[in-house]
């Protein structure tokens, strides 16, 4: 409740200084020499070597555990992030003007970046879990009553993983993840669009839609409301790494909660 509160107070101090349309008006300029279709065929390879991995996978493990399958399936896929991160990164240096800089990635802003990270996802949340509602009591009206809202499989994993296998999900979740689909969402899906659209709010939105679109059915709005948090962020600092910042405090308190729903 007290985040909501201070939430929503932020929101309310954010308006008064700076209007929605407005907001982004002055934002950071990223010119890059990328090509529209770029940044979509990377999300296609991506969502087509995830599905091809998981069918060899399965006709490889066929005669094993369910868990060994899944946790081969999150190693195969952090691997996979992992290899595309650094391609989206070399693809910067030399696509973006003014390389890796260009592009948002200046450590120097890592303080200022985090502390503004912790505050715009704050602001955020009011936004988030009132969509999450609004999509519970919508489903209980259209669906049923007992209507909830899908859980997403790798905290269902976390929860009754063996020790070792907690530790390499955690891992996953908190950073390579975030890493991974903030350089293809924000840093290069977001910046493309940008760059022919010329309006950031325009640009944000569509990613926003990819974005959600990737996630849960039920969880869309409020990862919608999550992805323009995201890329306000990065659009008005200029900072890959206050979007990856931000998604990662988000993952790291969807984890906590796993973990303590299933101490309870």
């Amino acid at each position: 409740m007290l985040v909501f509160v201070v939430g929503v107070g932020l929101l309310i101090v954010w308006q008064v200084r700076e209007p929605l349309l407005s907001a982004l008006d002055r934002c950071p300029v990223r010119r890059n020499r990328l090509p529209l279709f770029f940044p979509f065929l990377q999300l296609f390879v991506w969502v087509a070597a995830m599905w091809l991995l998981g069918e060899i996978l399965k006709k490889t493990l066929a005669s094993r555990p369910e868990s060994t399958m899944q946790f081969a399936q999150n190693l195969v896929v952090a691997a996979l992030e992992v290899v595309m991160s650094a391609f989206f990164v070399l693809t910067a240096r030399f696509a973006f003007v003014r390389g890796l800089k260009g592009f948002g990635l200046r450590f120097r802003t890592i303080g200022k970046d985090i502390f503004w990270a912790a505050v715009n996802l704050v602001a955020a949340y009011p936004a988030i879990l009132l969509l999450l509602w609004l999509t519970i009591q919508a489903g209980r009206l259209f669906v049923g009553p007992d209507f909830e809202l899908q859980k997403h499989q790798t905290l269902v994993e976390l929860q009754n993983a063996a020790t070792a296998i907690k530790i390499f999900l955690i891992i996953a979740t908190l950073f390579i993840v975030p890493v991974f689909e903030e350089l293809l969402f924000r840093g290069l899906l977001q910046s493309t669009l940008t760059a022919y659209l010329a309006r950031p709010w325009a640009s944000i939105a569509l990613t926003s839609m990819a974005f959600a679109a990737m996630h849960p059915g039920t969880h869309f709005f409020g990862i919608f409301a999550l992805s323009c948090c995201l890329g306000y962020a990065y659009e008005k600092s200029g900072s890959i790494l206050r979007p990856i910042f931000i998604h990662v405090l988000f993952n790291s308190a969807s984890v906590l909660a796993a973990l303590l729903f299933e101490v309870t």
